[in-house]
């Protein structure tokens, strides 16, 4: 007996092969050559670098810097402050406390009404005197608080006599500045001097300048001979009118004798 089953299996599978000749005949598909994008090259900017900041240093309020201690300035200052007798400080003291008491004013209002800084007041109240400025500004200050607090009479001369006896001595920098003031101040009032006798002189010398040549000018026309005026005695006798010959006839004289 035949084997159908068999004999059908085979016929429909394909050999190995035809499988490897049809795979070693078959070319492959070319490759599709992707476009390539030109990047474009972009200039590279780079931030700019911005400085550090450096946070400025602020002083500490009452607090004497070490560069002050050897200052002649500030020596004076500890002087002028010596000379008061702390009798003197407890007597400002206890005015200007008792003044800002009963007007009922704290130190930082003091400061917003006369532009005094507090500490300042702190310290004449405190009589703590080293601290303080100058006592031309001390005397200021003394004066904008006696406004202030309605301080007149003994009260005030006590405050202001103290300081106002105390003459004030200024750095040396100071003073250099002002000399040096005073000696540009000098040399520019002589600039304007001289710019002022220069303008005058160059106004005159014009002036005469002018003056000399109108003369020239009068003088030049006036040396010439001027000459005398023809009279043509046609043009004369043209001009004036024929004189025209009138006749009057008399009427006859009548005789009246021989009537």
């Amino acid at each position: 007996m035949l084997d159908f089953g068999t004999d059908m299996n085979s016929a429909n599978e394909p050999d190995n092969d035809d499988l490897f000749s049809n795979t070693d005949t078959a070319v492959p598909p070319a490759p599709v050559k992707k476009e390539e994008k030109q990047e474009v090259k972009r200039p590279q900017i780079k931030p700019p670098t911005l400085p550090k900041y450096v946070a400025p240093k602020v002083p500490e309020k009452n607090k004497i810097q070490p560069a002050l201690k050897n200052n002649p300035h500030f020596l004076h200052r500890r002087r002028k402050a010596e000379e008061f007798s702390t009798e003197d400080k407890m007597e400002v003291s206890r005015i200007l406390k008792a003044a800002r008491k009963t007007a009922g004013l704290s130190p930082e209002a003091v400061e917003k009404s006369t532009q005094i800084r507090a500490h300042y007041l702190v310290a004449l109240e405190e009589g703590d005197y080293d601290k303080l400025p100058q006592p031309v500004y001390v005397l200021a200050y003394l004066r904008k608080l006696c406004n202030l607090y309605d301080i007149s009479g003994e009260e005030e001369d006590h405050l202001v006599r103290p300081w106002r006896n105390i003459p004030c001595e200024l750095p040396e920098k100071l003073l250099e500045s002002i000399q040096q003031d005073e000696e540009n101040n000098e040399r520019k009032g002589l600039l304007n001097r001289l710019e002022v006798i220069i303008l005058a002189a160059a106004a005159l010398i014009v002036i005469g300048i002018i003056v000399l040549v109108i003369v020239l000018i009068v003088s030049y026309f006036s040396g010439k001979d001027v000459p005398e005026p023809v009279f043509n005695n046609t043009k004369l006798l043209e001009i004036q009118p024929k004189p025209e010959l009138i006749i009057i006839e008399q009427p006859p004289v009548r005789n009246t004798r021989n009537r």
